[in-house]
């Protein structure tokens, strides 16, 4: 089970692949999303690139306080994609102006963001909890129900849809640490 930052921590090590598989899993769908609205249709190279920058800054990457993690990365997936525009129009680099830096993604790019990665990362976390619990949590919190009518649908108590509940959200916040804020 991961501890707070642990992800983006493991990461500063290259070699520790359950890291970034881990990362990567969460966030090449994530990056191909942003470059192919920035209108590149063929975002492997690019989204190739973005990691490449990634496994060279993450070793002395420092999550700070107040930070925001996905912005970061938005810029860094950002500058790779007008990078390769620039490389693609056949104009040599110092001949174009560094681009400023790109504006932070607005409210409704973060709202998508954090959507995203909630899914993932409940998709990634399901199997750590036994099928009642996953079943309560899920009637409970992702679909509204009453915790008495979700604990009469599956012959527990309605304090144990609550611990499942804390249970579910408790391993979700770990394994969104320094991914996500405020969850």
């Amino acid at each position: 089970m991961q501890t707070p930052h642990s992800l983006l921590d493991r990461m500063r090590d290259p070699s520790d692949r359950p890291a970034w598989s881990r990362f990567v899993e969460l966030f090449v769908p994530l990056v191909s999303r942003w470059v192919r609205q920035w209108g590149e249709r063929d975002s492997d190279d690019i989204v190739q690139e973005v990691f490449s920058r990634l496994l060279t800054a993450m070793p002395t990457f420092e999550y700070r306080e107040g930070g925001s993690f996905h912005a970061w990365l938005w810029t860094v997936s950002r500058n790779a994609f007008l990078q390769s525009r620039r490389r693609m129009q056949a104009v040599p680099l110092d001949a174009v102006a560094e681009p400023a830096a790109p504006a932070e993604p607005d409210g409704e790019e973060e709202a998508g963001y954090r959507e995203y990665l909630l899914g993932r990362a409940m998709v990634a976390v399901e199997s750590d909890f036994e099928p009642t619990t996953w079943a309560a949590f899920r009637g409970f919190v992702l679909e509204g129900r009453s915790a008495a009518e979700v604990a009469t649908g599956l012959g527990i108590s309605a304090n144990a849809v609550y611990l499942a509940r804390a249970r579910v959200l408790t391993r979700l916040r770990q394994e969104l640490s320094g991914l996500m804020e405020n969850l």
